[in-house]
């Protein structure tokens, strides 16, 4: 048995096209919600058994099982990003704040993709502060932004590294960037990655929904924040985001839910 046979990428995301191109919101919910349950199932049972504990695999099982994960893991980032996209658009934008530690965010985002990473010869590297202030946040959105940039900067490194670095900032703010030394982006295209389905196609990433960036752009701009990158063909790509690390006062929380995108 082929290792293409066990999940291929590409037919993945053709379900995840058909979802993309129905214009009905309430479709593209029943039929996200309809195949986001299997497919965190096959994700969390592949980790179990990435993780040997239902007992030891050898190392051809090991490469079958892993790419199962990572596949099922892409599929399920891109269903989550079209399910956020989905009730954005349709004017659903509370958040729920709270205080959080933003080192302890990423290192359980960090956890789960990075098995991803290690199958692509790449390391992910957490460099974040101790004393770092506590960041008031939607952790769950937050999640999902630090997963869009970790699978994004993972599908154009191979063999090299990904950082994720924190930063108190003037004006009560905290920073977040997540750095590769992966393949970097065009100039001409700088503009255009953070629009909806935009994608940048090469070897390493032949398919892409084109929908993780928007979705990070969007959950940032509602937590009153900013996102930006530096590129360089090449060297690799950083995106950076920054979110108050103080609680929002009400007046401010409800312009965000009512108020349009940057």
């Amino acid at each position: 048995m082929k290792k293409r046979d066990i999940l291929n990428k590409r037919q993945s995301l053709r379900v995840l096209g058909n979802l993309q191109n129905s214009s009905d919101p309430q479709e593209i919910a029943l039929l996200g919600h309809g195949i986001k349950s299997p497919l965190a199932r096959i994700v969390a049972l592949s980790e179990l058994l990435l993780k040997e504990l239902p007992g030891e695999l050898n190392e051809e099982q090991k490469e079958y099982v892993q790419d199962i994960y990572n596949n099922s893991f892409l599929l399920l980032n891109s269903v989550n990003s079209l399910l956020s996209i989905t009730r954005t658009e349709s004017g659903y934008r509370t958040l729920n704040i709270g205080p959080f530690d933003m080192k302890e965010i990423v290192e359980s985002v960090v956890v789960r993709v990075d098995s991803v990473a290690v199958s692509r010869g790449s390391e992910i590297i957490i460099d974040i502060p101790e004393d770092l202030p506590i960041v008031y946040c939607d952790r769950y959105k937050i999640e999902q932004v630090l997963y869009n940039l970790l699978d994004n900067a993972m599908k154009f490194t191979l063999g090299g590294s990904i950082t994720v670095s924190a930063q108190e900032m003037p004006d009560k703010m905290i920073r977040v960037s997540v750095s590769d030394t992966g393949t970097g982006i065009k100039e001409k295209h700088k503009n255009k990655v953070f629009e909806k389905y935009f994608t940048e196609k090469n070897a390493l990433n032949p398919d892409g929904s084109g929908l993780g960036l928007t979705v990070v752009k969007e959950i940032v701009n509602l937590h009153q924040g900013e996102v930006w990158l530096e590129s360089r063909v090449g060297q690799g790509t950083t995106v950076h985001f920054v979110i108050p690390n103080e609680p929002r006062d009400k007046e401010k929380e409800l312009a965000s839910h009512a108020g349009s995108f940057k």
